[in-house]
């Protein structure tokens, strides 16, 4: 106890001061003035605690967070518990242990004090607050005098206050208890309305001064917060998929290339080029890399980004086609790549964005990658972005190098049996490869030039898990090896029906060839397009067409979304599976209706899904994708189903 003002006078001169405030308040106001400066005799005793304090230890105090506010509540709880004390003297070793406590906080700010108050106080200030909600005060009031307890067992029992907080909290009377809920918040309430009695340099003013800089700046932040999410719904949304566990049960998973299950090889040069041409000094480049499917551009792009320094560049796919036809009110604020799959579906909306950016100077660098099948100067999509107009002109002259590069075949027999190999390895599968020169067969049929391609070695691999199969899977053709993965695809979907459905699993892998055409569906057009193919082809699937919708959605959710069948290779044969031979003009009409749905919202990538279809499978011998082609032209959904 200190020699000025003891903490009783004090006590008794603040409940005066608080009675003396609410009786002007109430019924004289004209007392008002006097009854304030009554009530500020409370608030002497802390305010020039606190200064003396700071003028002690002033070095220590301003490394202090919260100091001047935590004064202020120690010194109300201080007062009200003095209040409570005349009433309970039965209980007067707990008001002395309490009393004892904020007393040595007090004398204690910057290490006692944080300990004894709450650094997270709102909702002390609320129970000062008579017009906010003080119902989370009274559930903290009792469990904090409980650890105040606790703390002073402690001291009595060691001589100091612990470093680490009592896990054991004794109990509390059941009366003190029950007064504490009733009269404690009041009485608090008066104790800190009275240290705001005095003059404006006052601790407790000066205290609120400094919460409402806090809550400014608590704002400010979350302001920032605010600016920072929409800076980042304006810039460029570029995503990077991560390499993450997948499904094993789902055989096709291994063939995708954001899984990077395989190990890219044989194309260090291509790497080489495109991180030369990362480093060059243009501030705005174009480069068209092309290979036909199976190629492996997504692959070669996703390893790119994954050998650049993501320090120094913002990077990754630009996929969501929304946003690419809003690309003009994008910004890119560091050196930026943005690699565009599947090009020639966006070829307007970059044409516009590329002619926007084509002189802009004093920005970051930006470099776009474009992946497509095939691309020439002088026709198809490639002649439509960068025409013999003004503005074509300018997006070729954007272009290094001007032509389109081919991504490099892998030729060398060791790295497609490094293909094979790690594919194999993958499935856990027996690795059946005889070794160089030991099977003349096997290495002639190796050599072919259709296993160029990396996809379609991992596809025999995958035909071929079983021990033996691989000399005969190298034997069929890559239309032969798509149609036997989208076969056991297709299977795997009618398991979801059970045994009960088996007749009506139709729906199921119907209603999967159409998710695959418009590339994804949102579960609510799902459950209509089911209805509404239900109806269509005569399917009476048990339990009703939104049964068969979540079935189809279990099956093809990925990332908590639904989505394609994929490779694309492998999902254009299930969409000749679910669309084509004998079904050909039930299957014409079910995507064309597929095109129209939502305000025409899937006709672009339906008649993209076509026309990739006509590129890998359209021969003199198969030729439903090229009637498909015909139907949507004579149907006016697709003015151009081509390149």
């Amino acid at each position: 106890m200190r020699g000025d003002l003891s903490l009783k006078a004090l006590a008794r001169l603040g409940a005066a001061g608080a009675a003396a405030v609410a009786a002007a308040a109430v019924a004289s106001p004209e007392l008002a003035p006097a009854a304030t400066a009554f009530a500020s005799v409370a608030g002497s005793y802390l305010t020039n605690r606190a200064n003396s304090i700071e003028d002690a230890d002033e070095e220590r105090i301003q490394a202090s967070k919260n100091h001047h506010l935590q004064i202020a509540i120690a010194g109300a709880l201080r007062l009200a518990l003095d209040e409570l004390a005349r009433a309970h003297p039965n209980h007067k070793d707990a008001f002395a242990a309490w009393d004892t406590l904020i007393e040595a906080a007090l004398d204690d700010p910057v290490h006692l004090l944080p300990g004894v108050i709450p650094i997270d106080f709102d909702p002390l200030l609320d129970a000062a607050n008579p017009h906010a909600d003080r119902t989370a005060a009274t559930g903290e009031i009792e469990p904090l005098l409980r650890y105040w307890l606790a703390l002073e067992k402690t001291r009595q029992q060691t001589g100091s206050y612990p470093s680490t907080p009592p896990t054991s909290l004794p109990a509390l009377p059941a009366d003190l208890t029950d007064a504490l809920h009733k009269a404690f918040l009041p009485e608090y309430e008066k104790a800190f309305a009275n240290l705001l009695g005095g003059d404006a340099h006052t601790h407790a003013r000066r205290a609120f001064a400094r919460r409402t800089q806090q809550e400014l700046l608590a704002r400010s932040r979350r302001h920032s917060q605010i600016l920072q999410r929409l800076e980042d719904r304006d810039r460029l949304p570029l995503t990077n998929p991560k390499a993450h566990a997948y499904d094993a049960a789902r055989e096709l998973e291994i063939l995708r290339a954001e899984n990077r299950a395989i190990p890219v090889l044989g194309r260090q040069s291509d790497l080489e080029s495109l991180h030369a041409w990362l480093a060059s000094t243009p501030p705005v480049s174009l480069r068209i890399l092309t290979g036909p499917a199976g190629a492996g551009k997504t692959r070669l792009a996703l390893q790119l980004l994954d050998e650049i320094d993501r320090t120094q560049w913002y990077a990754g796919l630009l996929r969501d086609l929304d946003a690419v036809s809003h690309l003009d009110q994008r910004y890119w604020d560091r050196p930026t790549l943005a690699i565009i799959d599947y090009a020639a579906t966006v070829a307007a909306p970059l044409k516009s964005w590329l002619g926007r950016i084509a002189d802009a100077s004093g920005l970051p660098p930006i470099r776009i990658l474009l992946l497509e099948r095939e691309a020439a100067h002088g026709s198809g999509w490639l002649s439509r972005l960068a025409d013999q107009s003004y503005e074509g002109g300018r997006i070729a002259a954007l272009m290094d190098p001007p032509d389109p590069q081919r991504i490099t075949p892998i030729e060398d027999a060791a790295l497609r049996r490094g293909i094979l190999s790690a594919t194999l390895a993958r499935l856990a599968a027996p690795n059946a490869l005889p070794p160089p020169g030991e099977d003349p067969i096997f290495d002639r049929r190796l050599a072919e030039p259709r296993w160029q391609d990396p996809l379609y070695l991992m596809m025999a691999a995958l035909v071929a898990r079983e021990p033996g199969k691989l000399p005969e899977a190298l034997s069929l053709s890559r239309a032969d090896l798509a149609f036997r993965l989208a076969d056991r695809e297709l299977a795997r979907i009618r398991r979801f029906a059970g045994p009960a459905a088996q007749d009506s699993a139709g729906l199921l892998t119907h209603l999967a060839g159409l998710v695959t055409a418009c590339r994804t569906l949102e579960q609510s057009e799902l459950n209509e397009t089911a209805k509404e193919e239900s109806a269509a082809l005569g399917y009476a699937y048990p339990g009703g067409p939104h049964v068969a919708a979540d079935k189809v959605a279990e099956a093809l959710r990925r990332n908590g979304r639904l989505a394609p069948i994929e490779p694309d290779m492998i999902g254009e044969a299930v969409l000749l599976r679910c669309f084509g031979g004998a079904g050909l003009e039930e299957g014409m009409q079910a995507l064309v209706r597929a095109a129209r749905r939502s305000g025409n919202r899937h006709a672009a990538p339906v008649c993209f899904a076509i026309t990739r279809t006509c590129q890998d499978f359209a021969t003199d011998l198969l030729q439903d994708p090229l009637d498909w082609v015909e139907e949507f032209i004579r149907t006016g959904d697709s003015d151009d189903a081509g390149y």
